[in-house]
């Protein structure tokens, strides 16, 4: 019953989430897989799409939804609006809603998402269905009726032309360029990565700073971690996006960036976001300060 209020409400989240009310007080058996359902059976390229992810669980377990870092492919992330856990009859069900599009021009494709059940020490990665849409052709038949017209007026062209002159330029160039880069070479490229170093760094402090300023949201935390963890990334050119936060704390040498991770999470997927971490996020800045400095004096 509710997927109507979902076909007919796709960019109102409050008919969205009163349709998972629905479905939740209908349903006398509780899912045990997660679920995926698309608001729509066909997108053109490009077009954003929704899609439904909830999952039905214990009220003791902590689960976290799939985030910006999440290889959604074929489709692209765009945003994510999550719900808070409700609780009914000892089973309780988290729930959000995802935007996505999709740049392939033709086809049925399909997606599948997975809930992480935190354990202990311990991920336990649960799978939902798989649910699809096609696209739709934003050109469906070529018009052949276009005619070519030709051309055969010939143009006489002057063929006197020195190729042995400009060998010889070409050639005292090509020396000229390949000795400066032989005695200076490694100075170029060294100032080079250092100056695109710093400009990068300027505009995550920027990005970074400007998200702390202004969040009080578990989204505006979620884009924050997501920033700190592809410029770590950039910088350091280990893959952070993937890592767990016990990875992340193994690799970069560093206990505390895992409690600061963690510390955040909770704050994001506990619905206690007022509870703001804000000083386990200025810890990632300020770690994310000391590797840039770190890696300006390596190619200083």
């Amino acid at each position: 019953m509710y997927w109507f209020f979902l076909h007919t409400a796709r960019n109102k989240y409050h008919f969205v989430f009163f349709g998972f009310l629905l479905s939740f007080f209908h349903s006398f058996l509780f899912a045990q897989n997660p679920r995926l359902k698309f608001l729509s059976d066909s997108v053109q390229v490009g077009q954003h799409v929704e899609a439904i992810f909830y999952y039905t669980h214990a009220p003791d377990k902590e689960v976290l939804f799939p985030d910006s870092n999440f290889n959604y492919a074929p489709f692209e992330f765009i945003s994510k609006k999550y719900f808070p856990t409700v609780t009914i009859n000892s089973k309780s069900i988290d729930s959000a809603v995802y935007t996505l599009s999709l740049f392939e021009i033709e086809g049925i494709h399909a997606l599948t998402m997975p809930v992480l059940i935190i354990k202990g020490k311990d991920t336990l990665k649960v799978f939902s269905n798989i649910d699809s849409l096609a696209v739709v052709p934003v050109i469906k038949v070529v018009s052949d009726t276009l005619k070519l017209q030709s051309n055969t007026t010939s143009l006489v062209l002057d063929t006197h032309f020195n190729y042995a002159m400009l060998g010889i330029v070409l050639g005292v160039f090509v020396l000229i360029f390949f000795t400066a880069f032989w005695i200076f070479g490694k100075k170029i490229m060294a100032q080079i990565a250092r100056y695109r170093q710093k400009i990068t760094y300027e505009i995550f402090l920027k990005q970074y700073d400007a998200i702390l300023q202004n969040m009080v949201s578990p989204s505006q935390m979620e884009s924050a971690v997501s920033l700190w963890k592809k410029y770590i990334q950039k910088l350091e050119k280990k893959p952070y996006t993937t890592f767990t936060s016990s990875e992340i704390g193994r690799y970069l040498k560093n206990d505390n960036v895992k409690k600061n991770l963690r510390n955040i999470d909770v704050a994001m997927y506990s619905g206690r976001e007022h509870e703001l971490p804000i000083q386990d996020f200025l810890a990632l800045r300020e770690l994310a300060v000391m590797l840039y400095h770190t890696k300006q004096s390596k190619t200083g």
